[in-house]
């Protein structure tokens, strides 16, 4: 039977020395052998290989915690039962430990909406249990109470109490059955744009200890608020929250599901990882309250936190954030709205024809097509402010997002000489419609490097939107939502100044032309976009892109695409008829001999290129080849030969004939 000596007690150094000397293993190398004034030993209530039990002196009082999450009263039963606590019916400190009673106990711990409630016992032993002292607890004016042996978080009056043992993780709601706040302590009216959240209350005690504006989620990791709760918090002020849950899977799993949640209601998010913090999880530390609980210095502790929150990528909302308020609304005239406008979106051209700052592009094809290639060739003219198509481009910075074949596209960059370009730029990372807040951050590093209009390229349209409308439990079919993700996009870049260039995927032709309805996915698409270009192989080596939208004229480009430096080739359009074909053959003949060829040597050329099978069906297609061909006839002793007329020749400047039909100019001039 255990024996309690008063002795013992009466000196919290000695206590505090003994509980690590009877707990020790004995093993030789076991951390638990040199302790150390605040170190670890083995938690007699469970069977601890590793210690886990931390044994400290504040002032007068030994403190006891197990990092294994044993309960208070489970430690002090197992230290009772060896002698190396007060016996259970010894409810007062012996004399020369009891605290003395200072005039500061009838300070209060105040509440919103409810009376002073004096401090007792149980407060102290929260106080002790957070390493902190009771004025630093009283200062933060928090609705909190005791009541016997029960931690009391108040609410406000008419709502019930969360009530949690001296000791024990569990609580209780007091009155059970009513709706239960989601948050504690209630927030006001009228909140700053930043606030942030932790999992229980014990972290937002002490995030209010290091000066943040922290509510405690009342039901824990798995109890993700509602989304009116986060309406609320936007409807109060909140345009950003930040997450301090757990490091653990439950606050991880927790902290995403939070997030989703704040997402949709408009709200920025960002989970702070609190091992940036300095969190270490081999210590067994996980939350807030463990770190502080090592370090004890709030300056220091908020610097870390300050730190960790630095590193956030905060994500966007997932629907465009709140209109103005009512008193900031306003009507505008014409001429006014014309002014403001003008301030989003400068009228100049990109690319001459096609891309102005703020609008939206996107080049769509069937897979293998080469829209890849297209949009490359297109980010390094912009880039070199070199033509594209023949179309001039003001010299841009370039953030191109590949989502599908990264490894390809730097190949295709290398080969186009656009490696080592200074202004096109690519995230370290994979980057979604659901991290748009990263998005504009990434926009303004492009602008401080190069101090130039920034054009984004994402490859492809569907990769970037489905994180997001896997959130919102959609497809890319679903009209609502495809329009509130593109919309979001829209309107940052109406804000940045920015233009987007999205690669997307058509679905099977419906017709030779193709249009808006080939698009994959909801016809909302096509709505957000100021810009559709559509790429269609004419034939074996020639592409069509044609582009069409409210804000430019339809027009199209015929190309093909250097195998060696991937670059495009602007040619004309593949012929539609046999004649058509067999006049820019006759053109190629004789280009190639100036001084003129034979109508026989035509005919049997024709044979031979395939396009005709026997000599009189030559002859025919010739007859109808030369009527688009401007030729002269010219002798050479007794045979007669055409040849291609100059451009001097057929504005009369070097023959003296009228031409009898005009020629069309050969130099391709974008449409754009």
């Amino acid at each position: 039977m255990s024996t309690y000596r008063d002795d013992l007690f009466d000196n919290p150094e000695r206590h505090a020395a003994e509980i690590r000397a009877q707990l020790r293993c004995g093993r030789p190398k076991c951390p638990c052998e040199k302790p150390g004034p605040n170190g670890m030993t083995h938690c007699p209530a469970h069977e601890d290989t590793n210690p886990s039990l931390s044994v400290s002196v504040n002032g007068d009082r030994v403190l006891v915690y197990c990092h294994a999450n044993c309960s208070q009263e489970a430690v002090i039963g197992a230290l009772r039962a060896r002698g190396l606590w007060w016996p259970e019916k010894q409810k007062k400190w012996p004399s020369s430990r009891r605290p003395e009673r200072r005039n500061r106990m009838s300070e209060t711990i105040l509440s919103h909406n409810t009376a002073p409630v004096q401090e007792g016992d149980a407060l102290e032993q929260l106080a002790e249990y957070l390493h902190m002292d009771m004025e630093s607890l009283n200062r933060l004016n928090l609705p909190l109470h005791a009541d016997g042996q029960e931690w009391v978080f108040r609410f406000g009056d008419g709502l019930p109490e969360k009530r949690r043992h001296v000791g024990e993780k569990k609580f209780r709601w007091h009155p059970e059955g009513g709706n239960t706040p989601p948050l504690w302590p209630l927030p006001d009216e009228k909140l700053p744009d930043v606030v942030y959240l932790t999992e229980g209350e014990t972290d937002g005690i002490i995030a209010r200890h290091i000066g943040l504006t922290a509510f405690a989620v009342t039901h824990g990791a798995n109890g993700a608020l509602k989304p009116e709760h986060a309406e609320a918090l936007c409807g109060r002020g909140v345009r950003r929250v930040g997450i301090l849950f757990d490091a653990d899977e439950a606050g991880r799993t927790g902290a995403k599901k939070l997030a989703q949640v704040l997402r949709k209601a408009g709200l920025e998010v960002g989970i702070v990882n609190l091992l940036e913090a300095g969190l270490d999880p081999l210590r067994g530390e996980k939350d807030l309250l463990d770190l502080w609980r090592r370090i004890r210095n709030r300056n220091t502790l908020r610097e870390k936190v300050e730190a960790a929150v630095k590193a956030v990528t905060w994500e966007a909302p997932l629907i465009p954030e709140r209109a103005a308020s009512e008193d900031g609304l306003r009507v505008l005239t014409l001429r006014e709205w014309e002014g403001k406008l003008s301030t989003i979106a400068q009228r100049e051209w990109l690319v001459k024809g096609l891309l102005q700052p703020g609008w939206l592009l996107v080049l769509s094809a069937r897979p293998k097509v080469g829209k890849s290639i297209v949009a490359a060739n297109m980010a390094t003219a912009l880039a070199g402010g070199t033509p594209f198509l023949n179309a001039p481009t003001i010299q841009s910075a370039v953030l191109y997002i590949d989502l599908e074949r990264f490894r390809e596209t730097i190949g295709r960059f290398k080969d186009l000489g656009a490696l080592e370009s200074p202004n096109i730029f690519a995230p370290s990372e994979r980057i979604g419609a659901d991290m748009l807040g990263a998005l504009r951050n990434l926009i303004q590093q492009v602008k401080e490097h190069t101090d130039r209009n920034v054009v984004v390229f994402i490859d492809t349209l569907g990769d970037f939107v489905r994180p997001a409308l896997r959130l919102l439990k959609a497809s890319l079919n679903d009209y609502d939502a495809i329009s509130d993700v593109l919309q979001a996009v829209r309107d940052m870049a109406q804000e940045t100044g920015s233009a987007f260039v999205f690669v997307h995927h058509t679905r099977k032709a419906r017709s030779d032309l193709p249009g808006e309805v080939d698009l994959l996915g909801s016809t909302a698409i096509t709505a957000k976009f100021d810009v559709l270009v559509h790429l269609t192989r004419a034939d074996a080596r020639t592409l069509s892109l044609v582009a069409e939208g409210n804000v430019i004229s339809k027009t199209t480009a015929s190309f093909t695409i250097d195998k060696e430096s991937l670059q495009l080739q602007v040619c004309d359009p593949p012929a539609k008829t046999k004649a058509e074909q067999a006049a820019r053959e006759i053109e190629r003949l004789l280009s190639r001999h100036p001084d003129g060829v034979s109508r026989s040597d035509m005919v049997r050329y024709l044979c031979e290129v395939g396009l005709a099978e026997t000599t009189e069906a030559a002859k025919s297609l010739l007859r109808r080849a030369l009527d688009g061909i401007a030729v002269e006839t010219r002798r050479d002793g007794h045979r007669v030969l055409l040849r291609l007329r100059s451009w001097e020749e057929l504005l009369g400047t070097s023959w003296d004939q009228e031409p009898t039909e005009s020629r069309e100019e050969e130099s391709w001039v974008s449409p754009f």
